[in-house]
């Protein structure tokens, strides 16, 4: 840009070109909750990551402690990881598809239950 003598510089105004700003809403979330508490855990949690990043383009994971009462009354607490991407809206597949990654995640970890969450609402698979 040229400067025009006598003006301060603070009157000049730069302009960006235009530029066209391409935007995707992405207003769902879908998550699941992984324990991590050992090597196989943190291999399941890792390959869910994978997952998620292949199906919606990212995932963010955030460590976090569950905890419950278990049976015999003793609290029960669990490192894990929250899993999560953001979708446009929740469809018919991508609800089969976090489900069944839930299962797989349930089966290989040998859990009673892994926790997902769709857009706010709660299942246990």
């Amino acid at each position: 840009m040229k400067r025009i003598r006598g003006f301060p510089r603070s009157a000049i105004k730069y302009h960006a070109p235009a530029v066209k700003h391409y935007t995707t809403l992405l207003k769902s979330k879908v998550e699941i909750y992984i324990p991590v508490n050992n090597d196989k855990q943190i291999e399941v949690a890792r390959d869910t990551m994978r997952s998620f990043c292949k199906e919606y383009g990212g995932a963010t994971t955030i460590k976090a402690m569950g905890s419950w009462i278990m049976k015999d009354g003793f609290l029960a607490l669990d490192d894990i990881a929250i899993i999560y991407s953001f979708v446009p809206r929740i469809t018919p597949q991508i609800k089969k598809f976090v489900r069944l990654l839930a299962m797989r995640v349930r089966e290989e970890l040998d859990e009673e239950a892994v926790t997902i969450i769709l857009n706010g609402t709660v299942e246990f698979i």
